[in-house]
């Protein structure tokens, strides 16, 4: 069983919808609704349900399309850590992109993650950047 069928399970979240056209909910994120079929939306609720069941992270801290404040409104982050229950202070910010970018599509992730989380940003001390198996941790 992978992380996310767990998830699922366990009612963090649910899968709707026809294939190719199935949407996911994330239940402990205010039931915030994203296109399924997208092969980064895989990659992140992959990664989001195992930070859940591998790290240990409670899944009321772990938000996805956070607003970025002092950016153009549609900027978000696609995963945010929070250190609180109120979700107030941001721990890591994550960057998902589908499995297979080019190394350059990769390097702009990080960029992109090490904007959203920057001080003036959300301010977290850790960024994520994830693309199927190809992983970045940065602090």
């Amino acid at each position: 069983m992978t992380y996310l069928e767990r998830a699922i399970a366990d009612g963090y979240a649910f899968v709707t919808g026809s294939e190719g056209k199935e949407w996911i909910t994330y239940v402990t994120s205010d039931n915030h609704k994203e296109k399924y079929s997208d092969p980064e939306e895989k990659v992140r609720a992959e990664f989001w349900a195992e930070l859940i069941y591998e790290y240990d992270y409670p899944a009321n801290r772990i938000k996805v399309e956070v607003t970025i404040p002092d950016r153009v409104p549609t900027d978000r982050a696609d995963i945010v850590i929070f250190s609180d229950d109120e979700c107030k202070k941001p721990f890591a910010v994550v960057e998902c992109k589908k499995d297979g970018v080019t190394d350059a599509e990769f390097l702009q992730a990080i960029e992109q993650g090490v904007g959203n989380a920057t001080w003036v940003k959300l301010r977290a001390s850790y960024v994520v950047v994830i693309a199927g198996a190809t992983r970045r941790v940065l602090d």
